[in-house]
């Protein structure tokens, strides 16, 4: 992504002497973007977070738990515990970041649970329905 950025902004920095006033408009674009990006990794890291730490204030069985085994290495190899991956993979299963889901054209016509989906509709599969099904995960 910011390779492409990059690009762009390269050309339009060349052709600054026949460019238009308004194209430098766009050049102002490219920091806002690039500082986007950066927050929103941030807001996600923050979210998730947030939601480990409240799961975590929920069952306190599972803080002894994760506390004894972090007790037991060093704090370089704490990446390495599977307890506390798989706490943060659950809590990110059960409140994800982009709750909403992907948004997708369909390429045909199908049918699902007995209604018709015509042919480039748009359709979305939210994750937190997914994420919480019962067939599924136990919750």
């Amino acid at each position: 992504l910011f390779d492409g950025i990059e690009r762009r902004r390269k050309k339009m920095m060349a052709a600054t002497s026949t460019a238009s006033p308004h194209s430098w408009l766009a050049l102002f674009k490219i920091p806002t973007i690039k500082a986007m990006m950066m927050y929103a990794g941030f807001d996600n890291t923050g979210y998730t977070i947030a939601w480990v730490l409240l799961d975590l204030a929920r069952n306190s069985s599972i803080v002894a738990l994760l506390r004894n085994e972090l007790k037991e290495i060093p704090h370089n190899d704490w990446h390495k515990s599977l307890p506390l991956r798989n706490i943060i993979k659950e809590s990110m299963r059960l409140h994800p970041a982009a709750p909403g889901g992907p948004l997708k054209k369909t390429g045909k016509d199908f049918i699902f649970e007995n209604m018709i989906i015509p042919k480039d509709s748009i359709v979305q599969m939210p994750s937190m329905l997914y994420a919480r099904d019962e067939d599924v995960f136990d919750n």
